[in-house]
């Protein structure tokens, strides 16, 4: 016993202090992550986006002149032609390579990323690597401007790790160029925002894309290089596959059907789960491994992945309330919060359909993500005009039932408060916008000129309240982003309002099925309406 009350206040001060250290150390460490976080425009905010050729000749061709603020990424296929073997199997309803044929192409990879931030053709390669590229999407295969997935290689022909343009040392690559986003933002800020939230998730830089030929240099346009989602040091961070052991670290997606990949069937498929959510956006769709790789993995990991992804949605779906609580122990709970916020605020609702990873290392719990995908976001999908006043997340696979749990709306409520006041607050979104889009400057034109002949345009599509038809195109790349910000902003501040409105949520589920089968019809859904007055 103390009999001194100054001692004991002294006493309980000292046993207090590191406790409330280590607390403030932590909260700073968090907030100073998220601040100390740089985008490619702030890494490189002293570069010239004004430099450089205004005008692209009508061959494409540029020479060892050509000149650009942004990293080169210069490929050099020796003459082959980089083929597209993917097709449409309306029968299976799914993209598929051709039997017996490598998809991939050999070739040359040249990168010029000078700290001065002028590069040119003729400059010295800061990373030199051979290489195989092949192109890489579904739908967006078929359109002219080509996506790419990039394997590097050593001089032996193994996968080489480089890190390319600053970013973590992988062999993988995926060079991004959606004809479908004349913002050229949305991927980019989708990608930066999920890093910040969740750092296995892609980092990405812009860049200009040159293809060499005999003549010169075809000029292929602005890109976003992306680190491929795999297995490794900054990218996932799991513990290394052992065939020996059973059970071990895995990584799956779901997407649609591609016959090529080995499938992992679950409870989902036993109860008619992901017939229905393929049903809901028109297309099959399916859960494929990702990690371990086929050559390696054996029969009875396959079941040990199917089993144990099987048994969390068990829980997640059943309808006894003990059993529905355990999904706190077999699920990481925050990947589940942030993977619907930040789609959410993206109105990327491919999400948790298409391009869907979840992964899970050894003696962990089922993690969400990493995100994928945000260049039809922002009521930028073709065929369905977005309504802002609405929550889609709210009806994809997992969510539809855990946004029925008090515990898992107070968490995502919370989470999305925090992450309001900082990184997703109007102000930023506002600021990242403008300064990202003059940060790309002639590289817009440029890209533009190339392909604006192919250039995406969105339905023009009727409005049900007011019956009118509504054309989203813009016709300068300035009034695009204006329509951009106005989307962001308005969708935000009705998740201000609603996000934790219970009633709406349980008037909203009571008839999901419904409102999914009228929403979600179409080639993909994004359903947040256009907004026709910016509210700033």
């Amino acid at each position: 016993m103390i009999d001194n009350p100054g001692r004991a206040a002294i006493l309980v001060l000292a046993l207090a202090a590191p406790v409330c250290l280590i607390y403030g150390a932590g909260q700073y460490w968090n907030d100073s992550e998220e601040e100390r976080y740089l985008f490619h425009h702030e890494i490189a905010a002293d570069a010239d986006p004004a430099i450089g050729m205004d005008t692209i000749p009508k061959d494409y061709m540029v020479e060892e002149d050509f000149t650009s603020h942004l990293p080169l990424v210069i490929l050099d296929p020796h003459g082959q032609e980089i083929v597209n073997y993917k097709y449409y199997d309306a029968q299976t309803d799914s993209f598929r390579y051709q039997d017996g044929i490598d998809p991939y192409t050999d070739v040359t990879v040249k990168v010029v990323d000078n700290k001065n931030h002028v590069n040119t053709p003729a400059d010295p390669a800061t990373i030199a690597s051979q290489g195989r590229i092949k192109i890489r999407g579904n739908s967006s295969s078929a359109l002219p401007k080509s996506q790419y997935r990039l394997q590097l290689l050593d001089e032996d022909g193994n996968k080489a790790d480089f890190p390319l343009l600053g970013l973590d040392k992988a062999a993988e690559w995926v060079l991004n160029g959606s004809l479908r986003d004349s913002s050229y933002l949305r991927n980019y800020l989708g990608y930066n925002l999920g890093h910040m939230m969740d750092a296995y998730s892609p980092e990405v830089r812009f860049c200009e894309v040159l293809m060499k030929t005999e003549g010169g240099y075809r000029y292929e346009g602005l890109y976003l290089l992306i680190e491929a989602i795999d297995k490794g040091e900054g990218r996932i961070e799991l513990q290394g596959y052992n065939p020996d052991r059973v059970s071990g670290p895995y990584v799956v997606r779901r997407d649609r059907v591609d016959e090529s990949e080995v499938r992992i069937f679950t409870y989902a498929d036993e109860m008619g789960m992901a017939e229905q959510w393929s049903r809901n956006i028109a297309t099959h769709v399916q859960l494929s491994l990702i990690y371990p790789k086929e050559k390696k993995v054996t029969t009875e990991t396959l079941a040990y992945i199917s089993d144990d992804i099987s048994l969390a949605e068990r829980i997640i779906y059943s309808d006894n309330p003990n059993a529905f609580r355990q999904y706190v122990s077999y699920i990481d709970v925050d990947s589940f919060v942030n993977y619907f916020i930040i789609n959410e605020f993206m109105m990327s609702y491919d999400a948790g359909v298409h391009s869907t990873y979840m992964y899970k290392d050894t003696g962990g719990k089922l993690t969400m993500g990493p995100y994928w995908d945000f260049d039809g976001g922002v009521d930028n999908a073709g065929n369905s005009m977005a309504n802002f006043e609405y929550i889609p997340m709210y009806y994809r696979p997992y969510y539809d039932r855990l946004c029925e749990d008090a515990v898992f709306r107070n968490r995502l409520w919370d989470r999305y408060v925090r992450l309001r006041e900082g990184i997703l607050s109007d102000e930023n979104m506002l600021r990242i916008l403008s300064e990202s889009s003059r940060f790309l400057g002639k590289a817009v034109e440029r890209d533009r000129q190339r392909w604006h002949d192919y250039s995406h345009n969105l339905s023009v599509l009727q409005e049900e309240s007011t019956k009118l038809f509504i054309d989203r195109n813009r016709q300068s790349y300035e009034d695009e982003l204006t329509r951009m910000q106005d989307a962001l902003i308005l969708h935000a501040h009705y998740l201000d309002e609603h996000l934790n409105d219970r009633d709406y949520i349980v008037a909203d589920h009571a008839g999901r099925n419904v409102l999914a089968a009228l929403f979600l019809l179409g080639f993909f859904v994004s359903i947040v309406l256009v907004q026709r007055a910016r509210k700033m």
